[in-house]
């Protein structure tokens, strides 16, 4: 019996599975247990057909999914894996209502959370009714000592979409009433209403898509009112941070300071 064997009890060790530590993405968020009444709770099921177009590899492995070093290749069991994890759709109030059959095995064991907040676009003021209207929480995952939130977009209709709100009854995936962007993985500008794709240099206004341009003009027709240019946004995005810092300051401190206070603090991060 060689060394090797015998310090491994007589065989190889077995591999870790490739690309397990995804699964821990599946729904779970201490968020439901912190704060029961922040979100709307939604099965899912496989949603079929799906590409994986772009894939940050370096954010990744940052976040500590991905080992460091990992070839820069979407081979093809990371990208099975990504779709395994991504792909999926709610089953809303309009399928439930509409007797819509889902196959048993399509459904996913835990249920996912659409997020409630407030937006000016909602008739209500009180943050009931409005939030993640074509999205969900996908979960976290920690780890390094960092807990990263992750959510994605174009996941189906849920029951706080603008639409919902206005016109009182539910929609299907896909009308383009509340105009669903079925399959892309965005991130939501707060600020403005656009979308941009992770790539960043892929930007989406609405239902059109230029590849690459730059238009400092362009606004975004949000309902009750224009949004911002893009040149604009870098001042919205300043006092976001400013935003934050303040409310950092104060669950620190245990004191509000005025948020002109923390001016100098969000500037800095886009000298």
């Amino acid at each position: 019996m060689s060394k090797n064997n015998h310090q491994n009890g007589g065989g190889k060790r077995p591999k870790p599975r490739q690309y397990e530590l995804f699964d821990r993405i599946c729904g779970r968020h201490p968020l439901r247990s912190a704060v029961p009444g922040e979100y709307i709770d939604y099965a899912v099921k496989t949603r079929h057909g799906g590409e994986v177009f772009y894939f940050n590899f370096s954010l990744t492995e940052e976040m500590g999914l991905l080992p460091a070093g990992h070839r820069r290749h979407l081979n093809k069991k990371l990208s099975d894996k990504l779709l395994q994890i991504f792909s999926i759709e709610v089953i809303n109030e309009y399928d439930i209502e509409q007797g819509v059959e889902v196959p048993i095995e399509e459904i996913r064991k835990e249920k996912y959370m659409a997020i409630r907040y407030l937006q000016l676009q909602h008739p209500g003021r009180s943050g009931q009714t409005s939030g993640d209207g074509r999205s969900i929480w996908n979960g976290c995952f920690t780890a390094k000592g960092i807990t990263w939130d992750i959510s994605s977009c174009g996941t189906g209709v849920t029951a706080l979409s603008p639409a919902t709100a206005h016109e009182g009854r539910h929609f299907r995936s896909g009308d383009r009433t509340p105009h669903m962007e079925v399959g892309e993985a965005t991130c939501w500008m707060v600020w403005d209403g656009d979308n941009i794709l992770s790539d960043g240099g892929i930007i989406n206004y609405g239902s059109l898509r230029q590849f690459g341009l730059f238009h400092h003009e362009y606004r975004y027709d949000n309902a009750e009112r224009m949004s911002t240019t893009i040149t604009e946004q870098k001042n919205k995005a300043k006092y976001i941070v400013q935003a934050f810092a303040q409310l950092t300051d104060y669950l620190q401190q245990g004191v509000k300071r005025p948020i002109k206070a923390f001016a100098q603090a969000a500037a800095a991060h886009f000298s």
